[in-house]
């Protein structure tokens, strides 16, 4: 049975729901989850939907590991779609620890 990519977003929003708790281990596993079926469904990494599981990895990674959040965030900008969300990074909350970073700064602007 092939996956489908509505269970892909239910992974993401039960993963939102953890980030929003401070429960980050479990968001990014629900994120993890999302990523692997989008990337089945759509088999390919460009794609809009892959890019916004590789967002919210990086979301969840941000206030733990810049580096990580980082990684995410280029792997979201390689699918070609991360500049859909380039209004959304700017004032998204999930991203204040690293905003002020140099790499998030030149990756807004390169977007």
């Amino acid at each position: 049975m092939r996956p489908s990519p509505d269970v892909a977003t239910s992974f993401d929003n039960i993963g939102l729901v953890y980030q929003e708790k401070g429960d980050i281990e479990n968001a990014l596993v629900q994120h993890q989850k999302a990523l692997e079926i989008r990337t089945r469904v759509f088999g390919s990494e460009k794609h809009r939907e892959v890019c916004s599981s590789f967002y919210n990895l990086a979301c969840a990674h941000a206030t733990r590991d810049s580096m990580l959040c980082r990684d995410m965030l280029l792997k979201a900008e390689q699918t070609g779609c991360l500049h859909l969300l380039k209004e959304h990074m700017k004032t998204d909350s999930d991203l204040d620890a690293v905003r002020e970073l140099e790499w998030y700064k030149e990756l807004v602007r390169r977007i």
